[in-house]
């Protein structure tokens, strides 16, 4: 045996950290041979290095170690006062204890730190290193009034304000002025003190019935779609006496404060000139709150009340009253959830109608809380085990009922990420990666779905593509904020990706993105327009990128029309700044550009079954890839 020549290889007593965690042979050189031919570096933990000693210094060691422990718990525990009547002086030992002899005792503490020492090996060595958009201090940043703002880690937002500060201190060495931002509700001015009073001489005129009809009817059309903010049946009976049997105490009703909101609703879709500050509809919205009882009365009538509060949460949010905005969908919720809608309601006992108005009610308040706590980037306040609502029956639209089902499974899929990739500890570890799989599996199982039950068939997948064709069908939505946020936080990704790799430079995806822009600004949102100089400003910052000196800014930055701000030119933003090539600030006007199809690079994105197969290639393992990366180049 021993001289046909084969030769025994001898297993190394140490192991490096990449190949003690897979479990794998490792030659034990500096670097050993698994990581030198992988490129990867290798590390020698000192700690698990194995080492002869004998029995006797470990048991010595075992008793050093329950000295001390004795001497804590004496520590610990206070001496006993002979006054107190719980005192007893009874030294006689516990029966239990009789069974833990000091052999065991040993046992027990070595089994505690073989256990702690375990937790550590599975530890990835990466678990140093954190997410900064949700670890380290909260982030706070203040207006020129003075108010201070919380930067939650998930908002867009939030997201987008800490690369303007951040690439503006870079390059400027100096904190961005606060006079360049745009805070919560400082776009319009309502013309109301907050005051509830009652109703006066003041009291605005409502439009006529065939006006109000076309109102509502717009309503339905555009949000009622998705969202329920009126029960058809009972609202319009109502409408019907109000205007054809007027009563004394009829505008003192719950009805006419709904009826208000719903005709300011109205208005804010069919205006598409913008007189001043003042949104449409204002007065009708503002007069409905100074009617609006008190939420102890609001309790009495549960069903309108939520419906109501529904109207008043989105309204705001249309407007850029966020935190006003989040705290009335979380009282609608609370309504809701105390009438018990956000379970099975049973329909023996409630009645067909009462339940499926319910149900839409439910799926309402739920779809907008979780979509308005998330651009806020706070977590979320409710625990979906908790709810088992069925799904409103739409006998005459499937479509409808599917909308809303995949949108509730989107509001979860957030809600997931939001609570685990964004999770407090911030921990970049083998728990990321895992989050991050699961949040791409299901969002390409959403994206199957959407594609099978959408009627809509896109050659291109992208929200700016999106956006796009319903711009050229006039569906684009440029009265409630969602479809702004969208092509908002899409554009931000568009500019900051060449900053990051100058190979992901995508023009014609801009241009695109600046026409639906225009198209919203020039419906009259103003929210839009600032939103589009805030975007003009991180241009302008990153055109500055690379840059290795400070700059010096010519002029004061600042947004145009601002109500924090005096007013002043548009083009006053970018004079501040040297000019950018960005596709921003290309005139459509002009007919010349790049098109779609010059991104030939970006235009197909991922599909659905791409996304899955990024999913599934993300194992446990390859936290490693991930950590060498981080310190390698000193990410973070």
């Amino acid at each position: 045996m021993a001289g046909n020549g084969s030769k025994v290889t001898k297993r190394s007593l140490n192991a490096c950290t990449r190949c003690r965690r897979q479990k794998i042979k490792c030659s034990g050189s500096q670097p050993c041979e698994g990581c030198n031919k992988r490129r990867l570096t290798c590390i020698f933990d000192d700690r698990d290095q194995k080492i002869l000693v004998t029995r006797g210094y470990i048991d010595e060691l075992h008793q050093k170690l329950a000295h001390l422990q004795r001497n804590e718990q004496t520590d610990a525990i206070p001496a006993p006062n002979p006054l107190s009547p719980d005192y007893a002086d009874d030294r006689s030992p516990d029966p239990k204890d009789q069974h833990d002899t000091p052999g065991e005792l040993r046992r027990s503490s070595l089994n505690d730190n073989t256990e702690s020492q375990l937790q550590n090996e599975l530890e990835d060595p990466a678990s140093g290193l954190t997410n900064p958009l949700s670890s380290g201090p909260p982030a706070f940043t203040s207006a020129e009034n003075g108010r201070t703002f919380y930067l939650g880690p998930s908002s867009n937002w939030s997201f987008t304000r800490r690369v303007l500060s951040l690439t503006h201190e870079h390059i400027y060495q100096e904190p961005l002025p606060t006079g360049a931002l745009l805070f919560d509700g400082a776009t319009y001015d309502l013309g109301w003190d907050g005051l509830r009073t009652a109703q006066n001489a003041d009291t605005p005129a409502v439009p006529t019935f065939d006006h109000a009809i076309y109102l509502i009817n717009t309503v339905k059309f555009r949000c009622g779609q998705l969202y329920h903010l009126f029960d058809e049946t009972e609202f319009m009976r109502n409408l019907h006496e109000f205007y054809t049997e007027p009563k004394p105490n009829a505008t003192g009703s719950l009805w006419y404060i709904h009826f208000l909101l719903i005709i300011a609703f109205g208005k804010g879709f069919v205006k598409h000139k913008q007189q001043g500050t003042k949104p449409a509809g204002a007065e009708l919205f503002v007069n409905a709150l100074q009617l609006l009882p008190d939420v102890s009365v609001l309790h009495q009538e549960p069903i309108e009340s939520t419906e109501i509060l529904c109207c008043v949460a989105l309204y705001l949010q249309a407007l850029d009253f966020r935190s006003s905005a989040h705290n009335y969908i979380g009282q609608a919720m609370r309504m809701a959830m105390a009438e018990g809608m956000h379970i099975q309601m049973p329909i023996e006992y409630l009645g067909e109608n009462l339940v499926q108005r319910c149900r839409k009610i439910w799926w309402t308040v739920y779809i907008l809380d979780r979509e308005m706590t998330s651009l806020m980037g706070l977590p979320q306040t409710l625990n979906d085990d908790h709810v088992n609502a069925h799904l409103p029956a739409f006998p005459y639209s499937i479509q409808r009922t599917a909308a809303i089902g995949m949108h509730i499974k989107l509001s979860r899929i957030i809600a997931e990420i939001n609570g685990t990739v964004y999770a407090m500890d911030g921990r970049l570890n083998r728990n990321f990666l895992m989050r991050t799989k699961a949040a791409l599996a299901n969002i390409a199982r959403l994206a199957d779905e959407l594609r099978d039950a959408s009627p809509l068939h896109l050659d291109r997948a992208q929200i700016i593509g999106i956006l796009h064709s319903l711009q050229i069908e006039g569906l684009l939505e440029t009265f409630l904020p969602f479809d702004l946020e969208s092509i908002f936080i899409s554009t931000v990704v568009l500019l900051i990706g060449p900053a990051i790799d100058i190979r992901w430079n995508c023009p014609a995806w801009l241009e695109k993105a600046y026409m639906i822009f225009e198209d919203i600004i020039e419906s009259g949102n103003l929210i839009a327009k600032f939103r589009r100089s805030e975007l003009q400003l991180l241009d302008e910052l990153l055109s500055c990128f690379p840059q290795d000196q400070p700059r010096c800014l010519s002029a004061p930055v600042s947004f145009p029309n601002n109500l924090l701000n005096p007013p002043m030119p548009h083009d006053s933003l970018a004079s501040s700044f040297h000019p950018s090539t960005n596709a921003l600030n290309h005139d459509p006007s002009s007919g010349q550009g790049p098109t779609i199809d010059d991104d030939f690079n970006f235009t197909d994105g991922l599909t659905a079954t791409q996304i899955m197969a990024v999913a599934d290639s993300i194992e446990s393992i390859d936290t490693e890839w991930m950590s060498n990366a981080m310190i390698e180049h000193s990410i973070w």
